[in-house]
């Protein structure tokens, strides 16, 4: 589990990487889609990005070689380690509904090996599978990071904090760049934010 001091300097890591120009000159400007070019041209050197990213990459851009590339977990706060996320594509039920039997019959249908096979083959580059049934295929970029990961892996943070503000925290990480903020006053805003649900009655 991270403590004050990590987020400290995780923070303050990446308002160094800022100052430095490293994340580019309009960084707030920037889409994720100019990111596919702009790492495939090498107009720029690295990229915060999920392990499936090459295959995307690698389709819009097939003489780049980018789908033989390596990954590595982002290095800032001293962090090593591969962050998965606890998101995905998800299946929910009202728990009072009146078709229950209908949404069992469903629900087995989509874990069955036939039809979860068909999926992770649709997806490469996943991960292993929940399935103990079913294969998947790692790509380089997969397997990459996790060899590069000397602290092995776990849940990203929306994963591991609960109730950690999002999209509020993106707004104060803007401020941190522009020198409204501090570190010391991004991770008192983030366990503020936090303490709000639980004073909830």
């Amino acid at each position: 589990m991270w403590t004050f001091l990590n987020w400290y300097n995780f923070f303050a890591d990446m308002k160094a990487v800022y100052d430095a120009g490293y994340l580019g000159e309009e960084v707030l400007a920037q889409t994720w889609e100019e990111g596919f070019e702009a790492m495939a041209t090498g107009q720029a050197a690295m990229a915060v990005v999920y392990t499936t990213w090459q295959n995307e990459a690698a389709s819009k851009f097939p003489e780049s070689g980018i789908d033989t590339w390596e990954m590595f977990p982002i290095p800032l706060g001293g962090n090593d380690m591969m962050s998965f996320s606890s998101g995905g594509i998800i299946r929910a039920v009202n728990k009072n509904t009146a078709n229950l039997d209908e949404v069992r019959i469903f629900m087995n249908w989509m874990a069955s090996k036939e039809i979860a096979q068909r999926f992770y083959d649709g997806r490469p580059g996943l991960g292993v599978p929940s399935f103990t049934d079913v294969e998947g295929d790692l790509t380089p970029a997969y397997a990459s990071v996790v060899e590069n990961s000397a602290g092995g892996t776990g849940p990203d943070m929306p994963g591991k904090i609960k109730y950690q503000p999002g999209s509020t925290l993106t707004q104060e990480i803007q401020a941190l760049f522009f020198g409204e903020t501090t570190p010391e006053d991004i991770v008192a805003f983030m366990d503020a934010e936090r303490q709000k649900l639980f004073d909830i009655e």
